[in-house]
């Protein structure tokens, strides 16, 4: 897995937390920015994890907002 990814992952969760995530007209009118943004699952602890990335169809559930 590289290093960059799981940063980028990392600051968009943050700059989401902060309400800072800057995202176009579109994301904003087509999904819920009140939702947990979920750009990756990782499985297991090592030199190999397993990382899957993900998308969020669906209504959001309460323990994904914010």
């Amino acid at each position: 897995m590289d290093d960059d990814f799981i940063e980028l992952c990392e600051a968009l969760w943050r700059e989401w937390l902060a309400h800072s995530l800057e995202v176009s007209p579109f994301v904003t009118s087509t999904f819920d920015m009140n939702a947990t943004p979920e750009p990756y699952l990782s499985f297991n602890v090592g030199q190999q994890p397993l990382i899957a990335l993900t998308t969020n169809p669906g209504a959001t559930m309460a323990i994904q907002a914010r």
